[in-house]
């Protein structure tokens, strides 16, 4: 069988450059020649290609069309993918702004012609506020405005508009409401869940209450027993590791620094303490959590000059925390520099604020300007790259590439379930 579908796939390559430019005539010859195919060994043979292959492919007929748009299929290539394929997604805080883009993350450079691509977003409301709030399995979680949560597939555009949280809805959608947001899949339901904690600053409540949104029964729930003893300053985005949500937060009553994890198979909260040697700086704004070449990690500028990452090399195990890379910004008139995610290679993607000495052509000072930088694993700066040429804020998030929709909604018809752009 593995050389019969090592053939048929050779021949698939064959056409592949050609099939756009097919008519419906060869369309439908193609058609007739894989008719005689046994139906497992199509789908073993499409399982094995990329995702924009299949993308591509979806219109060779009706029966690949079916099985490539089957939900079924979606998590067998996610499962099977042997080396899946990871993207930025490029999304500007307001998106009328300037253009969302997916940057191929391995790329020999971002400077590249064809390392972005375009995306559409006219899906999300027009003026608004836009932040990255979660990536899992290729699926994204967008909050607008204060109270409006989105998902979406950057892949395929499939989107949803969730439905307000009843903490957010109960107070008319108060601007007093600081949230800690986390997106999470739960393999034991094959349910996706959004976590939202928040101060109520208008109980002048200092305790953080969860609740989560279930894509599987489309409702908001409690977490019950969550008064959690932390005040949060502006919100936060969890960072996902192995089905664990994890927050950068602060003791309301001792100050200490802490990691917050949510741990969605058990339903349980627990606490993960700092590195030792960890120095927080003033502005704890700029301390996070992310994760890089697969391990937890906490990032800190100690001063204007360096930003210094540790990596948590065994989980929970608190004497594993190293002091791995140490970035120093100050080429290049760098104000702050935050790592994103890793490339295949080991070099560090992130966002950076860059200040500039010089003018534009009107004599007028440039304001500060965000950019996309790589660094290599010895925190030497690789290449730079600003989209647009504007100077307006972004959101970066990685996400897997992917053909997941979302759960069906239990006593909820297909078709209320979300929506899907036309390619």
């Amino acid at each position: 069988m593995g050389a019969f579908l090592s053939l048929l796939y050779n021949t698939y390559m064959k056409h592949r450059v050609g099939l756009d430019r097919q008519t419906s005539e060869g369309l439908k010859d193609m058609e007739k020649k894989m008719v005689y195919l046994h139906d497992d060994l199509i789908t073993c043979f499409l399982l094995r290609l990329p995702i924009r292959s299949l993308l591509r492919l979806r219109c060779v007929s009706k029966s690949w069309f079916s099985l490539i748009s089957d939900p079924k299929f979606a998590i067998w290539h996610l499962e099977l993918a042997a080396a899946p394929t990871h993207r930025l997604l490029y999304l500007p805080t307001h998106v009328y702004a300037s253009q969302t883009l997916s940057i191929d993350l391995d790329a020999p450079s971002f400077l590249i012609r064809n390392a972005s691509t375009p995306l559409n977003t006219s899906f999300l409301p027009p003026d608004s506020f836009t932040d990255i709030r979660g990536s899992c399995n290729g699926l994204v979680l967008l909050s607008v405005g204060y109270s409006n949560l989105f998902l979406w597939n950057p892949t395929s555009g499939f989107h949803k508009s969730l439905p307000l949280s009843p903490i957010v809805d109960s107070n008319n959608h108060s601007l007093n409401f600081t949230f800690l947001y986390g997106f999470v899949h739960d393999a034991s339901t094959d349910d996706y869940l959004v976590l939202l904690g928040s101060n109520d600053f208008v109980s002048s409540s200092l305790e953080i209450f969860f609740e989560f949104f279930s894509l599987r029964t489309n409702v908001w729930n409690k977490i019950e027993g969550t008064h959690l003893p932390y005040i949060l300053q502006n919100p936060k985005t969890g960072t996902l590791l192995n089905g664990i949500i994890h927050w950068f937060v602060c003791h309301n009553d001792t100050r200490v620094n802490v990691i917050l994890a949510f741990d969605v198979k058990e339903r349980y909260f627990s606490e993960m303490p700092l590195p030792i040697d960890f120095n927080i700086s003033d502005n704890v704004n700029f301390c996070d959590l992310c994760v890089l070449k697969g391990f937890l990690s906490l990032y800190n500028r100690p001063d204007d000059l360096t930003v210094e990452i540790w990596m948590l090399q065994e989980y929970k195990v608190h004497s594993s925390w190293t002091k791995a890379i140490v970035v120093h910004t100050d080429n290049l008139h760098k104000i702050c520099f935050s790592p994103i995610c890793s490339t295949k290679s080991g070099d560090i993607v992130g966002k950076t604020i860059c200040s500039t000495k010089s003018d534009d052509t009107d004599g007028n000072k440039k304001n500060n300007e965000e950019m996309l930088v790589k660094y290599n694993a010895e925190g030497q700066l690789l290449e730079q790259r600003s989209y647009h040429d504007n100077q307006h804020e972004f959101n970066v998030v990685m996400y897997t590439e992917s053909l997941l929709s979302f759960p069906v909604v239990c006593n909820q018809a297909v078709e209320d379930e979300g929506h899907i752009d036309e390619a």
